[in-house]
C-alpha cells in the first residue's frame, strides 16, 4: 500500500489494479490477527519493532523506514515512510529507523 499510495496525485490504471486487489485482501482477511513478540495479561510492557529496507527507491535511493509499538499485545502505534536522509548503508538506514522509532517511545 505505501508502494501504491506513492502514485496518489496521478495513479495510472495499473495503480487502481492493484489498489482494488489490496483491497480485496483486506477485506478477505479482516479477522485475521498479526501477532509480535510475547503477550502479556495485565504488565505495562512498551515493546517496539523496527526495520529498514536501504536503498529500495530506484529512483532516489532512499529508504524505507518502519516501526511498530505494542502495549499489553494490542499496537498502539505504527509508522512506514522514506527516510528523509539517504543512508549510506544498510547500518545507517537502520540506525536512522532506531533512533525515530526510540524519539516515539519516548
Amino acid at each position: 500500500m505505501n508502494l501504491v499510495a506513492q502514485f496518489g496525485r496521478n495513479p495510472g490504471i495499473a495503480h487502481l489494479k492493484t489498489t482494488k486487489c489490496i483491497l480485496r485482501y483486506l477485506k478477505g482477511t479482516i479477522n485475521l490477527n498479526l501477532v509480535l513478540g510475547r503477550q502479556t495479561k495485565g504488565e505495562f510492557d512498551l515493546v517496539g519493532w523496527t526495520d529498514s529496507n536501504w536503498a529500495q527507491d530506484p529512483d532516489n535511493r532512499q529508504s524505507t523506514s518502519s516501526f511498530a509499538f505494542n502495549v499489553k499485545g494490542e499496537v498502539i502505534l505504527w509508522s512506514s515512510k522514506k527516510q528523509p536522509t539517504i543512508a549510506t548503508s544498510s547500518v545507517e538506514a537502520e540506525y536512522i529507523v532506531s533512533i525515530n522509532a526510540t524519539k516515539e517511545a519516548i
